[in-house]
């Protein structure tokens, strides 16, 4: 089976997946990491071939912060997953990771929680997915909450008809986080998150990928 894993920059967002990939990779399957180049020395040091797509620039990325400067605590997240991670960033990942996806044909798609270009794809082509979570529950179900509207436009202009709110919620979720970690979180009574370890040796959760 194919899984590909997909990324935005930065460390604390590609270095969750690497425990998954290498895991997935140790089962048999064949594992590629799709991601902004400055992932690249972390992806090439964990032994992954790297599918380059692009990020925003550094005055792209002042464009939008330059009108917010001082804005702090939960009005920054109302900015930054919007504005950010579900609108700027998803839409200029979007055409090479969707090279990727095209040419690579993944089985599924595997992504960290902030990185909704791949989401999109995956619905887009019919290809199953999951996300990693790189924050508590707590955090995580805040972030979704505002990702809502963003990737309701990027379903729509990808052809995708569906419930953008249902799409990410119904999304298969991993997370080492701790249960005591995860704050006021509901969980999700239908789809609450697969609680693995990290670690090396750690236990590999059980799933219909095997």
């Amino acid at each position: 089976m194919r899984i590909l894993f997909t990324s935005t920059q930065g460390e604390g967002h590609i270095r969750p997946l690497l425990p998954y990939a290498k895991a997935v990779a140790a089962l048999g399957h064949e594992v590629r990491i799709a991601a902004p180049e400055g992932c690249g020395p972390i992806i090439s040091k964990a032994g992954f071939e790297h599918h380059v797509f692009d990020c925003l620039s550094g005055p792209e990325l002042e464009a939008i912060w330059a009108p917010h400067r001082g804005v702090r605590g939960d009005d920054m997240l109302k900015i930054a997953i919007p504005q950010m991670f579900a609108g700027a960033t998803a839409r200029k990942s979007l055409p090479g990771l969707r090279q990727a996806v095209e040419t690579w044909r993944p089985d599924v798609i595997v992504r960290e929680s902030v990185e909704y270009a791949g989401l999109v794809l995956a619905e887009a082509h019919g290809i199953p997915h999951a996300r990693v979570n790189v924050h508590n529950c707590g955090f995580e179900e805040l972030v979704n909450s505002y990702a809502v509207e963003p990737v309701a436009t990027l379903l729509d202009s990808a052809g995708v008809a569906g419930d953008a709110k249902a799409i990410i919620w119904d999304e298969p979720v991993f997370t080492a986080f701790p249960e005591t970690f995860d704050g006021d979180a509901r969980q999700g009574e239908n789809n609450p998150p697969m609680r693995v370890s990290t670690a090396a040796g750690g236990p590999v959760p059980e799933t219909d990928w095997r």
